[in-house]
Protein backbone atom coordinates (compact mmCIF):
# COMPACT_ATOMS: atom_id res chain seq x y z
CA UNK A 1 0.00 0.00 0.00
CA UNK A 2 1.07 3.99 -0.33
CA UNK A 3 -0.09 5.07 3.04
CA UNK A 4 0.09 8.59 3.82
CA UNK A 5 0.38 9.14 7.23
CA UNK A 6 -1.01 12.91 8.39
CA UNK A 7 0.46 13.68 12.08
CA UNK A 8 0.56 17.79 13.52
CA UNK A 9 3.58 16.63 15.00
CA UNK A 10 6.63 14.24 14.06
CA UNK A 11 9.61 13.15 15.02
CA UNK A 12 12.71 15.16 15.40
CA UNK A 13 9.14 16.50 17.98
CA UNK A 14 9.62 15.37 21.08
CA UNK A 15 5.61 14.12 22.25
CA UNK A 16 3.40 10.94 22.71
CA UNK A 17 1.55 11.38 18.95
CA UNK A 18 5.29 12.33 17.84
CA UNK A 19 6.47 9.00 19.03
CA UNK A 20 3.83 6.85 17.58
CA UNK A 21 3.71 8.29 14.00
CA UNK A 22 7.53 7.78 13.78
CA UNK A 23 7.14 4.22 15.46
CA UNK A 24 4.44 3.47 12.55
CA UNK A 25 6.10 5.30 9.95
CA UNK A 26 9.20 3.31 10.52
CA UNK A 27 7.11 -0.44 10.69
CA UNK A 28 4.82 0.24 7.93
CA UNK A 29 7.91 0.66 5.92
CA UNK A 30 9.81 -2.08 7.25
CA UNK A 31 6.48 -4.39 6.00
CA UNK A 32 6.64 -3.54 2.59
CA UNK A 33 5.06 -0.28 2.42
CA UNK A 34 5.58 2.84 0.78
CA UNK A 35 4.95 5.81 3.71
CA UNK A 36 4.68 9.73 2.90
CA UNK A 37 4.04 11.94 6.18
CA UNK A 38 2.28 14.81 6.12
CA UNK A 39 3.04 17.12 9.18
CA UNK A 40 3.62 20.82 10.29
CA UNK A 41 6.87 19.45 12.05
CA UNK A 42 9.82 21.09 9.67
CA UNK A 43 12.83 19.11 11.71
CA UNK A 44 15.00 16.47 10.32
CA UNK A 45 15.13 13.06 11.67
CA UNK A 46 17.87 11.19 9.97
CA UNK A 47 16.62 7.69 11.77
CA UNK A 48 12.84 8.25 9.77
CA UNK A 49 14.67 9.66 6.74
CA UNK A 50 17.38 6.60 6.38
CA UNK A 51 14.34 3.91 6.96
CA UNK A 52 12.88 5.29 3.55
CA UNK A 53 10.11 7.49 4.97
CA UNK A 54 9.34 10.96 2.89
CA UNK A 55 8.64 13.72 5.07
CA UNK A 56 6.99 16.68 3.85
CA UNK A 57 7.29 18.99 6.38
CA UNK A 58 4.58 21.49 6.38
CA UNK A 59 3.89 21.39 3.19
CA UNK A 60 2.17 23.65 0.71
CA UNK A 61 -1.22 23.47 -0.98
CA UNK A 62 -0.02 21.79 -4.33
CA UNK A 63 2.48 19.01 -2.04
CA UNK A 64 -0.49 17.97 -0.03
CA UNK A 65 -2.81 17.56 -2.97
CA UNK A 66 -0.01 15.46 -4.49
CA UNK A 67 0.40 13.11 -1.61
CA UNK A 68 -3.09 12.45 -1.36
CA UNK A 69 -3.42 12.00 -5.43
CA UNK A 70 -0.52 9.15 -4.52
CA UNK A 71 -2.10 7.51 -1.97
CA UNK A 72 -3.58 4.40 -1.34
CA UNK A 73 -5.09 5.39 1.71
CA UNK A 74 -4.94 8.05 4.37
CA UNK A 75 -4.18 7.74 8.02
CA UNK A 76 -4.73 10.86 10.20
CA UNK A 77 -3.15 9.92 13.64
CA UNK A 78 -4.97 11.98 15.49
CA UNK A 79 -7.29 14.09 12.88
CA UNK A 80 -5.39 17.00 11.65
CA UNK A 81 -8.75 19.12 10.35
CA UNK A 82 -6.54 21.36 8.37
CA UNK A 83 -5.30 18.77 6.30
CA UNK A 84 -8.89 17.39 5.30
CA UNK A 85 -9.16 19.37 2.59
CA UNK A 86 -7.55 17.76 0.02
CA UNK A 87 -9.84 14.76 0.22
CA UNK A 88 -12.36 16.89 -1.76
CA UNK A 89 -10.48 16.77 -4.28
CA UNK A 90 -8.71 13.45 -4.39
CA UNK A 91 -11.38 11.15 -2.32
CA UNK A 92 -9.37 8.00 -0.51
CA UNK A 93 -10.10 5.98 2.21
CA UNK A 94 -9.27 7.19 5.46
CA UNK A 95 -8.23 5.66 8.55
CA UNK A 96 -8.44 8.13 11.69
CA UNK A 97 -6.48 7.50 14.89
CA UNK A 98 -8.09 9.22 18.16
CA UNK A 99 -5.43 9.34 20.77
CA UNK A 100 -7.38 11.66 23.20
CA UNK A 101 -10.80 12.87 24.22
CA UNK A 102 -12.91 14.74 21.22
CA UNK A 103 -13.58 17.38 23.65
CA UNK A 104 -11.90 19.87 25.95
CA UNK A 105 -10.84 19.03 29.54
CA UNK A 106 -14.26 20.15 30.79
CA UNK A 107 -15.80 18.07 28.66
CA UNK A 108 -17.21 20.45 26.29
CA UNK A 109 -17.26 21.00 22.86
CA UNK A 110 -15.35 23.17 20.24
CA UNK A 111 -15.94 23.82 16.78
CA UNK A 112 -12.90 21.38 15.83
CA UNK A 113 -13.98 18.84 17.98
CA UNK A 114 -17.99 18.51 16.69
CA UNK A 115 -15.97 18.31 13.14
CA UNK A 116 -13.63 15.55 14.49
CA UNK A 117 -16.81 13.67 15.73
CA UNK A 118 -19.16 14.35 12.90
CA UNK A 119 -16.29 13.24 10.69
CA UNK A 120 -15.76 10.25 12.94
CA UNK A 121 -19.43 8.59 12.88
CA UNK A 122 -18.83 8.34 8.76
CA UNK A 123 -15.07 6.71 8.65
CA UNK A 124 -13.04 3.52 10.48
CA UNK A 125 -11.23 4.60 12.96
CA UNK A 126 -8.40 3.43 15.72
CA UNK A 127 -8.53 3.88 19.30
CA UNK A 128 -5.76 3.62 21.86
CA UNK A 129 -7.56 2.24 24.91
CA UNK A 130 -11.18 0.68 25.52
CA UNK A 131 -11.49 4.18 27.19
CA UNK A 132 -11.43 6.38 24.23
CA UNK A 133 -13.13 3.85 21.86
CA UNK A 134 -16.27 4.15 24.33
CA UNK A 135 -16.25 7.80 23.57
CA UNK A 136 -15.13 7.46 19.82
CA UNK A 137 -18.34 5.02 19.12
CA UNK A 138 -19.18 1.35 17.42
CA UNK A 139 -17.01 2.04 14.52
CA UNK A 140 -13.44 2.25 16.62
CA UNK A 141 -10.58 -0.81 16.59
CA UNK A 142 -8.79 -0.63 20.09
CA UNK A 143 -4.95 -0.88 19.36
CA UNK A 144 -2.94 0.23 22.16
CA UNK A 145 0.45 2.33 21.80
CA UNK A 146 3.47 1.04 22.07
CA UNK A 147 7.00 2.33 23.19
CA UNK A 148 10.52 2.67 21.78
CA UNK A 149 12.03 -0.76 22.67
CA UNK A 150 15.23 0.32 21.31
CA UNK A 151 15.34 2.82 24.16
CA UNK A 152 13.57 1.29 27.21
CA UNK A 153 14.95 -1.66 28.64
CA UNK A 154 16.36 -2.87 31.84
CA UNK A 155 19.81 -3.59 32.84
CA UNK A 156 19.83 -3.19 36.73
CA UNK A 157 18.73 -6.13 38.67
CA UNK A 158 16.13 -5.46 41.52
CA UNK A 159 18.20 -5.79 44.54
CA UNK A 160 20.23 -3.20 42.93
CA UNK A 161 18.48 -0.20 42.70
CA UNK A 162 19.15 2.86 44.55
CA UNK A 163 16.04 4.30 44.44
CA UNK A 164 12.69 3.75 45.45
CA UNK A 165 9.74 6.10 43.60
CA UNK A 166 10.30 7.84 40.51
CA UNK A 167 7.70 10.24 38.85
CA UNK A 168 8.50 10.87 34.88
CA UNK A 169 5.94 13.69 33.37
CA UNK A 170 5.60 17.37 32.69
CA UNK A 171 4.76 19.25 35.80
CA UNK A 172 1.60 20.45 35.43
CA UNK A 173 -1.06 20.01 38.16
CA UNK A 174 -2.45 17.34 36.07
CA UNK A 175 -0.13 15.00 36.11
CA UNK A 176 -0.42 14.92 40.01
CA UNK A 177 3.57 15.33 41.22
CA UNK A 178 2.08 17.39 44.27
CA UNK A 179 0.07 13.98 45.10
CA UNK A 180 2.94 11.76 44.86
CA UNK A 181 4.77 14.11 47.30
CA UNK A 182 1.76 14.28 49.69
CA UNK A 183 2.15 10.21 49.19
CA UNK A 184 5.68 10.02 50.53
CA UNK A 185 4.77 12.61 53.35
CA UNK A 186 2.23 10.00 54.35
CA UNK A 187 5.09 7.01 54.04
CA UNK A 188 7.57 8.84 55.97
CA UNK A 189 4.81 9.58 58.70
CA UNK A 190 4.52 5.68 58.88
CA UNK A 191 8.29 5.01 59.29
CA UNK A 192 9.11 4.67 55.77
CA UNK A 193 12.65 6.39 54.42
CA UNK A 194 11.33 6.36 51.15
CA UNK A 195 12.99 8.84 48.44
CA UNK A 196 11.11 10.11 45.54
CA UNK A 197 12.76 11.12 41.99
CA UNK A 198 10.20 13.86 39.82
CA UNK A 199 12.08 13.98 36.76
CA UNK A 200 10.29 16.66 34.20
CA UNK A 201 9.76 20.40 34.07
CA UNK A 202 7.22 22.76 34.15
CA UNK A 203 5.20 25.71 35.23
CA UNK A 204 4.30 23.86 38.61
CA UNK A 205 7.98 22.86 39.47
CA UNK A 206 8.81 25.94 41.79
CA UNK A 207 5.42 25.26 43.72
CA UNK A 208 6.61 21.44 44.35
CA UNK A 209 9.79 22.05 45.55
CA UNK A 210 8.27 24.56 47.83
CA UNK A 211 5.93 21.49 48.80
CA UNK A 212 8.61 19.34 49.79
CA UNK A 213 10.51 21.80 51.52
CA UNK A 214 7.60 22.32 53.96
CA UNK A 215 6.64 18.98 54.60
CA UNK A 216 10.36 18.33 55.49
CA UNK A 217 11.45 16.22 52.25
CA UNK A 218 14.03 18.33 51.02
CA UNK A 219 16.41 15.93 51.65
CA UNK A 220 14.04 12.96 50.06
CA UNK A 221 12.66 14.53 47.02
CA UNK A 222 15.39 15.11 44.02
CA UNK A 223 14.30 17.24 40.88
CA UNK A 224 16.18 16.30 37.69
CA UNK A 225 14.73 18.38 35.61
CA UNK A 226 13.84 17.51 32.01
CA UNK A 227 16.10 14.47 30.93
CA UNK A 228 16.69 13.44 27.48
CA UNK A 229 15.50 9.34 26.18
CA UNK A 230 18.61 7.73 27.69
CA UNK A 231 18.28 9.84 30.61
CA UNK A 232 14.74 8.78 31.62
CA UNK A 233 15.66 5.15 30.89
CA UNK A 234 18.03 5.49 33.09
CA UNK A 235 15.97 7.14 35.69
CA UNK A 236 13.27 4.35 35.24
CA UNK A 237 16.04 1.42 35.54
CA UNK A 238 17.79 2.73 38.74
CA UNK A 239 14.12 2.96 40.63
CA UNK A 240 11.67 0.26 42.10
CA UNK A 241 8.50 1.96 41.44
CA UNK A 242 7.15 4.63 39.22
CA UNK A 243 4.15 6.62 40.28
CA UNK A 244 1.79 8.08 37.65
CA UNK A 245 -0.40 9.60 39.81
CA UNK A 246 -2.51 12.02 37.47
CA UNK A 247 -5.83 13.68 37.94
CA UNK A 248 -6.49 13.84 34.33
CA UNK A 249 -8.24 10.88 32.74
CA UNK A 250 -5.19 9.67 30.64
CA UNK A 251 -6.37 8.26 27.26
CA UNK A 252 -4.19 5.10 27.52
CA UNK A 253 -0.40 5.78 29.26
CA UNK A 254 2.94 4.92 27.27
CA UNK A 255 5.06 6.08 30.38
CA UNK A 256 3.36 2.69 32.22
CA UNK A 257 5.19 0.46 29.26
CA UNK A 258 8.13 2.43 29.71
CA UNK A 259 8.64 2.03 33.08
CA UNK A 260 7.53 -1.56 32.94
CA UNK A 261 10.45 -2.07 30.09
CA UNK A 262 12.67 -0.83 32.50
CA UNK A 263 11.12 -2.64 35.68
CA UNK A 264 10.00 -0.44 37.71
CA UNK A 265 6.83 -1.46 38.81
CA UNK A 266 4.14 0.98 38.06
CA UNK A 267 1.20 2.49 40.45
CA UNK A 268 -0.97 4.55 38.24
CA UNK A 269 -4.91 6.11 38.69
CA UNK A 270 -7.83 4.05 37.59
CA UNK A 271 -10.05 6.07 35.76
CA UNK A 272 -9.43 6.67 32.14
CA UNK A 273 -6.95 4.39 29.59
CA UNK A 274 -3.57 3.75 32.36
CA UNK A 275 -5.15 1.07 33.65
CA UNK A 276 -5.21 -0.44 30.43
CA UNK A 277 -1.62 0.31 30.10
CA UNK A 278 -0.86 -0.81 33.52
CA UNK A 279 -3.15 -4.30 32.87
CA UNK A 280 -2.22 -6.89 35.87
CA UNK A 281 1.62 -5.57 36.04
CA UNK A 282 0.87 -2.86 38.75
CA UNK A 283 -1.11 -1.49 41.05
CA UNK A 284 -3.75 1.70 40.38
CA UNK A 285 -5.45 3.87 43.09
CA UNK A 286 -8.41 6.47 42.99
CA UNK A 287 -7.66 10.41 40.65
CA UNK A 288 -6.63 12.61 43.05
CA UNK A 289 -6.16 10.17 45.70
CA UNK A 290 -2.98 10.78 47.86
CA UNK A 291 -3.44 8.26 50.85
CA UNK A 292 -4.53 5.35 48.38
CA UNK A 293 -1.37 6.55 46.74
CA UNK A 294 0.80 5.80 49.79
CA UNK A 295 -1.28 2.69 50.26
CA UNK A 296 -0.32 1.27 47.48
CA UNK A 297 3.65 2.22 47.78
CA UNK A 298 3.95 1.03 50.83
CA UNK A 299 2.14 -1.89 50.15
CA UNK A 300 5.03 -2.58 47.45
CA UNK A 301 7.89 -1.96 49.49
CA UNK A 302 6.84 -3.81 52.04
CA UNK A 303 6.05 -6.79 49.99
CA UNK A 304 9.19 -8.30 48.01
CA UNK A 305 7.37 -11.00 46.67
CA UNK A 306 4.26 -9.03 45.09
CA UNK A 307 7.66 -6.31 43.76
CA UNK A 308 9.00 -9.47 41.75
CA UNK A 309 5.67 -10.70 40.66
CA UNK A 310 4.61 -7.68 39.48
CA UNK A 311 7.70 -6.51 37.82
CA UNK A 312 7.91 -10.20 36.01
CA UNK A 313 4.42 -9.39 34.72
CA UNK A 314 5.59 -5.99 33.48
CA UNK A 315 8.18 -7.10 31.92
CA UNK A 316 6.65 -9.43 29.95
CA UNK A 317 3.92 -7.31 29.34
CA UNK A 318 6.35 -4.85 28.00
CA UNK A 319 8.01 -7.32 25.66
CA UNK A 320 4.17 -7.87 24.19
CA UNK A 321 3.53 -4.17 23.66
CA UNK A 322 6.44 -3.94 21.70
CA UNK A 323 5.83 -1.91 18.06
CA UNK A 324 5.36 -4.84 15.76
CA UNK A 325 2.20 -5.63 17.51
CA UNK A 326 0.99 -1.90 17.13
CA UNK A 327 1.62 -1.71 13.52
CA UNK A 328 -0.14 -5.06 12.87
CA UNK A 329 -3.05 -3.75 13.95
CA UNK A 330 -3.13 -0.15 12.60
CA UNK A 331 -1.89 -2.27 9.01
CA UNK A 332 -5.14 -4.51 9.56
CA UNK A 333 -7.79 -1.72 9.72
CA UNK A 334 -5.88 -0.22 6.95
CA UNK A 335 -6.35 -2.75 4.46
CA UNK A 336 -10.11 -3.51 5.09
CA UNK A 337 -10.39 0.25 4.33
CA UNK A 338 -8.39 -0.12 0.95
CA UNK A 339 -10.22 -2.92 0.27
CA UNK A 340 -13.83 -1.55 0.89
CA UNK A 341 -12.83 1.14 -1.26
CA UNK A 342 -11.87 -1.14 -4.32
CA UNK A 343 -15.15 -3.62 -3.60
CA UNK A 344 -17.09 0.04 -3.33
CA UNK A 345 -15.84 1.15 -7.15
CA UNK A 346 -15.93 -2.62 -8.08
CA UNK A 347 -19.58 -2.34 -7.99
CA UNK A 348 -20.14 1.14 -9.15
CA UNK A 349 -17.88 0.39 -12.54
CA UNK A 350 -20.46 -2.87 -12.88
CA UNK A 351 -23.30 -0.89 -12.35
CA UNK A 352 -22.29 1.84 -14.79
CA UNK A 353 -21.72 -1.06 -17.19
CA UNK A 354 -25.11 -2.27 -16.67
CA UNK A 355 -27.15 0.45 -17.47
CA UNK A 356 -24.68 2.14 -20.13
Amino acid sequence: MRILLVSHRFPPDVGGIETMSGLLARGFVAAGHQVVVATRTTGHDAGIAAAGVEVLGDPDRRALLDAHRRADVVLHNNPVTRYLWPLARHPRPVVIAVHTWVSRPDGSLAPQDRVKRWLLRRVPSIAVSRAIAAEVGPRATVVHNSYRDDVFHATTPLDQRTGDLVLVGRLVSDKGADLAIDALSLLHARGHAATLTIVGDGPERAALEAQAQRAGLAGSVRFTGALDLAGVRAAFDSHRIALIPSRWREPFGVVALEAMACGAVPIGTADGGLIEAIGDAGLTVPNGDSAALADAAERLLTDPALMTHLRDAGRAAAERARPARMVDGYLAVLEEAVGRSRKAVARASAQAGGTA
